[in-house]
């Protein structure tokens, strides 16, 4: 269940390291705590969906950079909010960040993580960072876990630094494998090349379905995880070859 992965985190990264979760499951359904969602994607938008079914009157916040997504979360039943208009809606009690470092500078982004703890939390749920378990340096097949060693690249040094504002801000972590659905992720990349070059070393790659990344999430908040550092894959490391054999095999890809 997701309550065992929390309380027994076992890690991994998101580049060729063992990395085991247990399965995702519904989430309890308590009172109704309101949730502001920073940089409200794919990731986002499963998220304010799992916490609507779960806390159907709970105050959903989703946040985007754009309005290119607002009709499909007030779909979701999430009220939309942009970026520059933050501020207008009330603070939350419980805030998950999910912004891709992609959209800020080395420092921005560490300083967005500190404004958002600011201005979008009220301090009495829990502050959760979606981060990546791209940021281990273990690339042979190896198993680590929350204090396993990090890369020092331009990458790693932008997410470690947002990591350290949101746990100085009273929040939790999450490194998260590598995200997908059926039609979003590297499987699909890597099967349009035709050729997909496998490493002999058995390097491992760790995966997770944005679904089971966002009852995670939700789970963490409502469990008002702080000051932790949490891992989460989906418990079946695959070799590159095993994926994209795998990907061949769904009907999906099959004919393409």
């Amino acid at each position: 269940s997701i309550e065992a992965c929390l309380c027994v985190q076992v890690g991994a990264t998101m580049h060729n390291v063992l990395f085991v979760m247990a399965g995702a499951h519904a989430l309890a359904a308590p009172a109704a705590p309101s949730l502001y969602v920073v940089g409200c994607g794919v990731l986002g938008r499963a998220t304010c969906r799992l916490w609507r079914e779960a806390h159907p009157g709970a105050r959903i916040i989703g946040e985007t950079a754009s309005t290119a997504s607002h009709a499909e979360l007030e779909r979701l039943g999430a009220t939309p909010a942009t970026r520059a208009a933050r501020g207008t809606p009330a603070k939350c009690a419980n805030v998950l960040f999910c912004a891709p470092p992609s959209a800020y500078g080395d420092e921005e982004y560490a300083a967005e993580v500190t404004e958002a703890a600011r201005s979008c939390w009220d301090g009495s749920g829990a502050f959760l960072m979606a981060s990546s378990g791209g940021v281990f340096a273990e690339d042979a097949g190896g198993v680590v876990d929350e204090a396993g060693a990090t890369l020092d690249t331009p990458r790693a040094r932008k997410l470690l630094g947002a990591e350290r504002a949101a746990l100085a801000a009273g929040g939790a972590v999450v490194r998260l494998a590598g995200l997908y659905t059926r039609d979003r992720g590297a499987h699909g990349y890597w099967y349009k090349q035709g050729e997909v070059r496998a490493a002999g070393d058995g390097s491992l790659l760790n995966f997770l379905h944005y679904d089971d990344a966002a009852a995670f999430a939700a789970r963490a908040l409502e469990a008002r995880v702080a000051d932790e550092m949490l891992l989460a894959a989906d418990g079946s490391p695959r070799t590159r070859a095993g994926c994209v054999d795998a990907v061949a095999r769904h009907p999906l890809f099959r004919d393409r």
